[in-house]
């Protein structure tokens, strides 16, 4: 499994990437307020920062989003199915 940390901040820079290399979004982020951007030494657009009062709850549901196309492919594991392996494991 993929750490969230690592996953959140993978999904930020595919979308600095978009954003980097495509100008209308790169205009049209400019415009709204409540969004900002973190830049490395060449002035290149490397993380997204995004006001939570403002974004939040958008950020969230594509989040979710994400997550779930990431899962969709995997097996579904029932509660007892779980118990039962953490039992035979000793982890409870």
């Amino acid at each position: 499994m993929i750490p969230l940390t690592y996953f959140f901040a993978k999904i930020l820079n595919y979308l600095c990437i978009f954003i980097e290399t495509n100008e209308m979004a790169k205009k049209e982020l400019e415009k709204l307020p409540g969004i900002s951007f973190m830049v490395d030494e060449e002035t290149n657009r490397i993380v997204i920062v995004l006001d939570q009062d403002k974004y939040g709850e958008a950020w969230q549901d594509f989040y979710d989003g994400l997550l779930l196309e990431m899962t969709d492919r995997e097996e579904i594991v029932t509660l007892e199915e779980l118990k039962a392996e953490y039992k035979a494991e000793g982890k409870i």
